[in-house]
Order: structure tokens, then C-alpha cells, then sequence
């Protein structure tokens, strides 16, 4: 069983990944499982819940947002009030 990992402001974001160019706003959640790799310049704002293996790409914005497990963010890619279901496919979002 994975353990959830939850990082609820900015300072603990940038210790736990080691990187100073991501952002979470104030009052915002981050929650994933297992590994998550980040490019550089993310921005996250709201709730955020990730599942088990995802990579999110570099200059991204994640603004209330669940994704499952397995997915592949592109760079440049905006996620606002988003929801990936399993039967449904998106272009912004490749299955790892």
C-alpha cells in the first residue's frame, strides 16, 4: 500500500522536490501517491489530488484538479477545475 504524501504550502513544496521555481498559492493542497516528478515553473492553486506514478511537465498550472494514475502533463499545459475520468481521453494528457 502507498502512502499518501500531502504538501500544503510553498516552503514544503520546494524542500520535498528541491526546486525553487515551483509556486503554491496560500490555502492551496497538494496530495499524490508514490512517485511524482515535476518539471520546473508549476504553479499550483486550490485542491489538488494526484494519483500514483504522474509526471507533470515544465510551466504548467494545476488549479483545482484530480488526476488519476499513470498520466503525462505537457509542458505549457493549463488545468483548471479539471477531473480526468477513466473512459475519457484528453489531449493535453498522455497515459504514461
Amino acid at each position: 500500500m502507498s502512502k499518501k504524501i500531502i504538501i500544503n504550502s510553498e516552503k514544503q513544496l520546494i524542500e520535498y522536490f528541491q526546486d525553487a521555481s515551483l509556486r503554491m498559492k496560500k490555502n492551496s493542497v497538494l496530495s499524490f501517491e508514490n512517485s511524482l516528478k515535476l518539471g520546473s515553473n508549476i504553479l499550483f492553486e486550490g485542491k489538488i489530488n494526484l494519483g500514483k506514478h504522474n509526471i507533470i511537465g515544465q510551466n504548467c498550472l494545476l488549479n483545482n484538479t484530480k488526476i488519476g494514475n499513470n498520466n503525462f502533463v505537457v509542458i505549457y499545459d493549463i488545468l483548471e477545475f479539471y477531473r480526468k475520468h477513466k473512459w475519457r481521453s484528453y489531449y493535453s494528457l498522455f497515459p504514461l
